[in-house]
């Protein structure tokens, strides 16, 4: 009787590399046709190149940050921002556009524990991939060209946008206030009157009660009929002055509130108004054309002035924080794909399967 076979855990290496001695020709065949076909692939596979840029801004808080986000991250914008101004462009705008393009840096770092209250977002790296290194360049001058022109047009709604009902809500404040002075004045001219009357029967003994003047509630002083007329006359004048102040801040109002009457229609759709690559350059032309008939009054040069000032704070915003500080970079060599990285993992790997797959034929031919 045959006695039962004894097996070891132990590894002949010897017997290994004879068994891939004998199956070397089918491991150098199986690792050369896998080594050549990564090399096809990878040639096959598109290459992408990636473009960065470094867009600034103003350092804000980061729930101040938040706001922002909130009005450019918006994929059908951007889409209608692209189709506008870039119609020459096969760029189809992912939903996920904002999360992979967009990275704020922090002025304390992204670090949770230093997210705290008195961090501040300094500005964006933009990041693009695209087929061609120009092509890599040109989405993140877009996409940085996107957000400069949604955030200065953000300023712009935002002053135009409730420059409407501040400027009813002041001519009818000044309206109400006017009253009260024209009653003021009518009070004065009649005290006037009484004082002019007294003086030409004035009794220094009789009338004394009468030109004892209350300064506030526990001084009183007394003040002759002539020297009371000059200081109701000093009044008047003071009440004039005021008049003729508060009648030309209503007139300047007024005029400003029939030049934001005439842009009511940029103000009808937020969203094509945020998009408006060239939104300040209009409203400084419908500027000029509105102000330009009677240019040398007074009233039409104050309030000329005040918009003209606020939009020069919309320029210096546009040239001076709203810019990329750095890129967008043409990239010199393609992100993907990575020819050799991908070569060399498929040899190594085919060499690794076809060894194992070698040894394990021969293991299994022999049990049989």
């Amino acid at each position: 009787m045959n006695a039962p076979a004894t097996y070891s855990d132990e590894i002949d290496f010897r017997k290994v590399l004879k068994e891939l001695l004998i199956h070397r020709k089918r491991i150098v065949r199986g690792v050369v046709l896998c080594t050549i076909a990564a090399i096809i692939i990878s040639l096959l596979i598109p290459r992408s190149y990636q473009s960065t840029g470094f867009f600034k801004f103003r350092s804000v808080h980061i729930p101040s940050y938040k706001s922002y986000t909130s009005v450019f991250e918006d994929v059908n914008m951007l889409s209608d921002f692209i189709s506008k101004y870039h119609e020459d462009t096969t760029w189809q705008v992912n939903p996920s556009i904002f999360e992979d393009s967009f990275e704020p840096v922090y002025g304390f770092g992204k670090n949770r524990k230093n997210l705290m209250k008195d961090n501040k977002v300094l500005g964006i790296t933009i990041t693009s991939v695209a087929s061609s290194p120009e092509e890599a360049q040109k989405r993140v001058e877009t996409l940085g060209s996107y957000l400069e022109t949604c955030l200065v047009n953000r300023e712009i709604w935002k002053y135009y946008g409730g420059m409407y009902s501040r400027l009813e809500a002041d001519i009818i404040n000044a309206k109400a206030s006017m009253i009260e002075h024209e009653i003021s004045v009518e009070v004065l001219n009649k005290k006037v009157d009484l004082i002019n009357n007294s003086l030409l029967h004035y009794d220094p003994i009789t009338n004394y009660e009468r030109q004892v003047v209350k300064l506030d509630e526990t001084t009183e002083k007394y003040l002759p009929p002539h020297q009371q007329l000059i200081a109701t006359r000093v009044s008047l004048n003071n009440e004039s002055v005021y008049m003729e102040q508060l009648e030309r801040k209503m007139s300047i109002d007024d005029l400003l509130l029939r030049y934001v009457k005439g842009i009511e229609g940029y103000l009808e759709n937020k969203s094509e108004f945020l998009i408006e690559k060239d939104l300040l350059n209009s409203f400084i032309a419908k500027l000029n054309f509105f102000f330009e008939e009677n240019r040398e009054d007074e009233n039409v040069r104050a309030a000329r002035f005040r918009i003209e000032a606020k939009h020069q704070s919309f320029i210096l915003l546009k040239d001076e924080q709203y810019k990329f500080i750095s890129g967008p970079l043409l990239p010199a060599k393609p992100e993907k794909p990575m020819k050799l990285l991908i070569v060399l993992v498929v040899f190594f790997a085919s060499l690794v399967g076809f060894v194992t797959y070698s040894v394990f034929l021969s293991w299994w031919t022999r049990t049989d």
